[in-house]
């Protein structure tokens, strides 16, 4: 007879684990700074320095399980997402290959909630509206087979999610002529829509391209409930697509819950954290500099910060890996921070540039600086 193995569970409250998650972060992070200090005043080999370092080695393991507790890989999500492409071709008589790459990247388990049934939503639209039935995508000169790929990997302090298709891509008039039956837009208008309004269209409520729900389509998350849970998340939800040869849906959300090593600058008396990860090199300059040279490269010097009177250039890797730099009136220091979500009564307020909120060990806070919007 094989012994059963009962593992117990409880349900924590959200608030609660967040407490203890940001106790734990911070008696980690607390740890390391006396350690340093200790090893500063010349006690590098005191049993005092022993005390501390055996004390910082349990503070992370805290900090790790106080973490796994809060985050969680895509894994799981991943093969629902996997299953449901499968066998909604299966149902349809469509032939795909689906590929997934980055289920061990961790997200907050409050994320995952919010994005499962968008995602699913997703998969099932690529499948239903974007892969072709086989005869049709060889009489389009494609594979029989459709392909599905859906990635997720960490761009700074980003998570990107993005689900693309290689099937028939959106028919933008297709998309013009239902929107102009539903009375969204008037006939005059649609001449003159760009891409973008073709994007607010679709995440329109209740829009659709197909003649009537079925059992498939309408199934009670629509593209403008995926825009508004990954907005809710502080993130960002693109679409791109081109007749013929397919659709990509991007989703971005700030990566939060997690310890960044990052540069702290001063730039008119409010602070700012950099990800060490994104930076290249920090250079004294004259407060009128504009431009710099490095290795052969001319990169401009941006004053979105707003300093008062620059000194340094932080030049980091921004969008498509170009190179920028942020003037800033002085430069703090090097820590280790937690980064926090802005809080939803700012979200709207701040740029796009701001990707979150850190802690620093002075009880001040300062924003967490996302160098992928710098364009």
């Amino acid at each position: 007879m094989h012994n059963v193995v009962k593992i117990r569970t409880v349900k924590i409250n959200e608030r609660k684990l967040n407490k203890v998650f940001n106790l734990a972060s911070q008696l980690y992070l607390l740890g390391k700074e006396l350690l340093r200090n200790v090893e500063n005043a010349g006690l590098a080999y005191s049993s005092l320095a022993k005390t501390i370092l055996d004390s910082e080695k349990v503070l992370a393991e805290i900090y790790s399980e106080a973490l796994h507790l809060k985050l969680t890989p895509l894994h799981g999500v991943f093969r629902k997402l996997r299953r449901t492409a499968y066998d909604l071709a299966r149902k349809l008589g469509k032939k795909v290959n689906v590929i997934v790459e980055g289920g061990d990247i961790a997200i907050d388990k409050r994320a995952v909630e919010m994005l499962i049934d968008p995602l699913v939503h997703i998969v099932r639209n690529a499948i239903d509206h974007g892969i072709e039935y086989p005869n049709e995508r060889v009489k389009a000169g494609k594979r029989e087979e459709g392909t599905l790929k859906i990635k997720a990997e960490r761009k700074g302090i980003e998570i990107v999610i993005t689900i693309e298709d290689d099937g028939k891509g959106i028919n933008v008039e297709e998309v013009k002529r239902k929107a102009i039956k539903k009375g969204i837009i008037s006939a005059d208008e649609a001449e003159k829509l760009t891409w973008n309004d073709i994007v607010k269209i679709l995440t329109t409520p209740g829009f659709s391209t197909k003649n009537k729900a079925t059992d498939i389509s309408g199934r009670g998350v629509g593209m403008d409930v995926v825009k508004r849970n990954v907005e809710a998340l502080g993130g960002t939800f693109t679409i791109t697509s081109q007749y013929g040869k397919g659709t990509k849906v991007t989703i971005k959300i700030p990566l939060t819950s997690v310890i960044v090593k990052s540069l702290v600058a001063k730039s008119s008396n409010q602070l700012y954290a950099i990800p060490v990860s994104s930076i290249v090199k920090v250079m004294k300059i004259k407060s009128n500099t504009e431009m710099l040279l490095l290795e052969d490269n001319l990169v401009p010097v941006l004053k979105v910060l707003l300093p008062s009177n620059p000194q340094y250039a932080i030049i980091v890797k921004a969008k498509n890996n170009t190179l920028k730099g942020l003037a800033v009136d002085n430069i703090l220091k090097e820590d280790d921070l937690i980064v926090q979500p802005i809080p939803l009564i700012l979200r709207k307020s701040v740029s796009r540039l701001i990707g979150g909120i850190v802690l620093l060990s002075e009880k001040r806070i300062a924003f967490l600086l996302n160098v992928n919007e710098l364009h």
